[in-house]
């Protein structure tokens, strides 16, 4: 039987060495392996360092113009430059806006040369406030006539005994006077003293069956809102509403002039482009509306839609103090108000940024070369005209720049110009087939998006089987005066 082999530590010792020699050669294998992979490392972080220096160095010899003084006097250069340039295109733009809008030679040469040394929103004279007072009150109802708004007339005879036909105003003592006219006369009291008459009402006759009422003009107007330029002017005005009334007159005979051009040649809603108009709002009256009723807002169903009955298009109360929605108590706290309070008021909400929301009163204007005043339109159209209203929209005497339109408000998903243009809508298509335009969201479509094609018919009424309704939202830059020019709302021809 074999012995059994112990194990010694003199075993160990005498066999040392070969436990030994094996370890250390694993141990420099390892260590040498190592060492080669991070020398080989680095060598390769070092060769691309040096071939993207060569080729750095490479591209600076090739290069015509370094980047020393010269060539950054040039960019600067280059940089004015530009800056003139722009400059003169904002001088251009503003001399044309201001030669074609100017302060009217009916307020006297006293007045005008007292306004013409002033910058914007400077005192005024008593004197002259008060001319521009009585200006203004006559001014107003010549804006309405510039569109030969429509208004019931009587046959009279003025004071040479001649016939005439005048027209009648339900709040004035010309209604009361029918109480020496014939019953059939007196009922007159149904019929509306401006605006188209319904299908079935009728005028009353003379006592002989001649025409004594007729209805003369072209565009129904209901409300007029530029009424609402001195609606709260309780007393003589203060500078600060001259200079932002002026500014609003200019807006709307602007929109009006639109109106009038569309509708040249008209003899009344039979054959006018624009038969009514159901609401024409600006500035402070139309920013909450513009912020709101925009395409995307109302294709997401985050938008109202609609115009409130009164057709403040979405107006908050606070915009509305002031501005002919509750003249009283609120003309009466603006007497109270300094000059810069009031034109805190004034200009709060009155303007919008570049993406069409309103800006306070404190807000840091988003140009330097305009203000941009928001505009809304309600009105019923000749809906084969559409393209030549926004044609004259874009030449009116201050351009406006249509941001969306609504063809039958209500009851479609409004489009973007843009979008248009390009074929497509928010959240939906275009498409024109049989005279519709299809603006329907499809299945799974979110909550305030109107499924219904957008009809381009009319339907059979007063206005005619073309007539319809749109709304046009926009802006019109009013520009501020540049380096070195004569501000726009001071000038006026020699």
């Amino acid at each position: 039987m074999a012995k059994k082999q112990e194990f010694s530590i003199e075993t160990v010792k005498k066999y040392y060495f070969w436990v030994v020699v094996p370890i250390g050669l694993l141990v420099a294998i390892f260590v040498t392996t190592g060492a080669v992979a991070k020398i080989t490392a680095e060598f390769n972080a070092r060769k691309q360092t040096l071939e993207s220096t060569r080729k750095n160095v490479e591209g600076i010899r090739s290069e015509k113009n370094h980047p020393n003084q010269k060539t950054i006097d040039d960019i600067v250069g280059k940089t004015t430059e530009l800056g003139d340039r722009v400059t003169s295109a904002w001088r251009i733009l503003e001399k044309d806006q201001r030669e074609r809008n100017l302060w009217p030679r009916e307020v006297g040469p006293d007045f005008l040369a007292e306004v013409q040394k002033l910058k914007f929103g400077s005192e005024i004279s008593v004197d002259s406030r008060e001319k521009y007072l009585n200006f203004i009150n006559e001014y107003l109802p010549y804006l309405e006539g510039y569109v030969e708004r429509r208004r019931l007339q009587e046959l009279r005879k003025n004071k040479d005994g001649e016939e005439v036909w005048q027209d009648v105003d339900s709040q004035s003592s010309s209604m009361s006077s029918m109480s020496s006219m014939s019953a059939s006369q007196n009922s007159l009291a149904g019929i509306p003293t401006e605006g188209i008459l319904s299908a079935d009402a009728t005028l009353p006759k003379g006592p002989n069956g001649e025409d004594i009422f007729r209805f003369a003009g072209v565009v129904d107007w209901p409300n007029p809102e530029t009424r609402t330029v001195t609606s709260h002017w309780l007393r003589l005005p203060k500078a600060v509403e001259i200079w932002y009334a002026q500014e609003e007159l200019w807006v709307y005979a602007a929109l009006l002039s639109v109106i009038k051009e569309t509708n040249a040649g008209a003899t009344g809603p039979h054959n006018a482009v624009i038969k009514r108009i159901e609401n024409l709002s600006i500035g402070k009256l139309a920013s909450t509306s513009l912020a709101t009723h925009s395409a995307r807002r109302i294709g997401t169903g985050s938008g109202s839609g609609e115009l409130s009955a009164s057709g403040d298009m979405g107006m908050s109360s606070d915009m509305s103090m002031g501005m002919g929605m509750g003249v009283g108590d609120a003309g009466t706290q603006f007497i109270a108000l300094t000059e810069a309070q009031a034109e805190e008021f004034i200009r709060g909400n009155r303007y919008v940024d570049q993406d069409a929301q309103p800006l306070t009163a404190s807000a840091a204007a988003p140009f330097n070369e305009f203000n941009r005043m928001p505009i809304c339109l309600r009105l019923i159209v000749d809906q084969r005209k559409i393209p030549e209203i926004l044609v004259n929209c874009a030449n009116c005497a201050m351009p406006i720049e249509v941001l969306w339109v609504r063809v039958n408000p209500g009851a479609t998903r409004p489009f973007e110009l843009s979008a248009y243009a390009s074929g497509s809508t928010v959240g939906g298509e275009v498409s024109s087939e049989k005279g519709t335009v299809s603006a329907s969201s499809g299945a799974g479509a979110p909550g305030g998006i109107d499924s219904a094609p957008m009809q381009l018919g009319g339907t059979l009424g007063a206005y005619g089987t073309e007539a319809i309704p749109i709304e046009i939202y926009g802006c019109i830059n009013i520009f501020n005066p540049a380096e070195g020019s004569t501000n726009l709302r001071k000038e006026t021809p020699q």
